[in-house]
């Protein structure tokens, strides 16, 4: 197999839960790495006959790239609907790979 060029990825998720009494939740991820600079955004709502929760997030950062490791550093704002305003998030991400490849 020849050679690729590493550009970026895109990932997209939607889950949802059905949990007991008649609360479920549902939740979307968007990320989106083009290297060496990637964006996230996060939103989950979950829901009860009472009302209902809102969580939100989005952050950008700077991927570093190794042989079997891909290291993420990011800096965003989370909030809820319980909060009045965002709040300053920051962290880090590491997807390691352990699987052997051929050369």
């Amino acid at each position: 197999m020849g050679e690729y060029l590493r550009i970026g990825c895109v990932n997209l998720s939607v889950e949802g839960a059905t949990l007991r009494e008649d609360r479920w939740g549902l939740s979307g991820r968007l990320a989106v790495t083009i290297l060496p600079i990637h964006l996230h955004g996060f939103s989950q709502v979950l829901l009860d006959p009472t009302g209902s929760i809102t969580v939100y997030a989005v952050n950008g950062g700077i991927t570093l790239t190794f042989r079997r490791l891909i290291l993420n550093l990011f800096a965003g704002v989370f909030g809820t609907d319980l909060f009045s305003r965002a709040l300053f998030s920051y962290g880090a991400q590491a997807r390691l790979f352990c699987l052997r490849g051929s050369s």
